[in-house]
């Protein structure tokens, strides 16, 4: 999987070229050839083949809070779900400042609506740090349960500071009709790509086709998969096939989380950081629908690169320096409050 036959039980997944995508193929692999369901997260706090190993074999349960950079003196934040991004975070938040993701787990057999699904994780979050203010992100789909868990926080009297939003649409957010029919948004994406195309040279336009593919194959499995949920898990359980919610993004693990839309409104601002390296239509709302939604407004950042290439380099330094510009903000803000 990692085309190095070097590798030896002690090495870690990541340091060997490891990546998301390769991530949810290992993942399925386990499931199909071993049965044992996993959450794809479980890779960071078990990267070698002997930690997977020992987790398998002694049916060790995961925390829900992942330790991805526990030491710092600075408040620290918490990455809901976005497990893609574990890795890439450690290069984007100041390395004074602790870094925890928040996930959900693969054995999850009882339905939970967003509201119970962010009590529990704020519960997880408290735990953790119990005092001080808090810091939270999502990336995508994780952005509606990152602003309900800050709301429900702030609601308990805790001090929630910057809730960063990266490329999140609020759930039920759509485009204008104005935009016209899907046709002509698929000529302006085209458009927008052919001109990308054109400006690179021969032997970076193969790679820039196979990964706009993958990307969006990913987008329509992922689509597919949650807009039929009860008929994936029927076909899952009647035939044996691996069609695990691990190895789609472990977005919501319920039909009650994937279909909530009802975002209750934030006693806040939100931070969304959206990427500039997109087809975007001038009519679209730059907040991408959170402004019905956060009291205190939202601030809109744009950065450099796609859905994905945001947070790797080169574009993540100009990423790291608004998102770390925001906290410094938000912590100045406490210290007056």
């Amino acid at each position: 999987m990692l085309k190095n036959d070097s590798i030896g039980v002690t090495d870690n997944f990541f340091r060997f070229g490891g990546y998301s995508l390769l991530t949810v193929r290992l993942f399925s692999r386990i499931d199909r050839d071993m049965g044992v369901r996993l959450p794809i997260s479980l890779l960071f706090d078990a990267p070698t083949v002997r930690d997977l190993a020992r987790v398998i074999h002694k049916g060790i349960s995961p925390s829900i809070i992942v330790p991805i950079r526990p030491q710092g003196k600075l408040a620290p934040i918490f990455l809901v779900q976005s497990y893609l991004l574990y890795s890439a975070m450690l290069e984007i938040v100041e390395a004074d400042r602790p870094i925890y993701g928040v996930r959900e787990m693969g054995d999850e057999r009882e339905p939970m609506t967003m509201e119970e699904r962010a009590r529990k994780f704020a519960r997880e979050i408290l735990a953790v740090h119990g005092s001080g203010p808090l810091y939270l992100a999502g990336w995508c789909a994780a952005g509606t349960l990152t602003v309900e868990i800050a709301r429900q926080l702030r609601e308990t009297g805790r001090q929630v500071g910057l809730v960063a939003l990266f490329d999140a649409e609020r759930p039920g957010f759509t485009l204008p009709k104005g935009l016209g029919p899907w046709t002509s948004r698929f000529w302006k994406k085209t458009v927008f790509h052919i001109k990308r195309l054109r400006r690179k040279p021969w032997e970076d336009k193969v790679t820039y086709i196979s990964e706009a593919l993958a990307r969006n194959w990913d987008w329509a499995v992922e689509s597919y998969y949650m807009a039929n949920y009860r008929t994936m898990m029927w076909l899952q359980k009647s035939l044996g096939l691996s069609l695990s919610e691990a190895a789609f993004n472990n977005v919501y693990a319920s039909m009650s989380a994937i279909h909530d839309l009802s975002v209750r409104p934030y006693p806040g601002k939100l931070s969304l950081f959206r990427a500039a390296d997109v087809p975007n239509f001038a009519e679209m709302d730059a907040t991408l629908g959170w402004s019905a939604v956060a009291q205190g407004g939202v601030e809109v950042n744009f950065v450099p690169g796609d859905h994905v290439s945001m947070f790797k380099k080169p574009y993540n330094r100009s990423l790291a320096q608004r998102l770390q510009q925001g906290l410094r903000e938000s912590e100045a803000a406490t210290l007056y409050s």
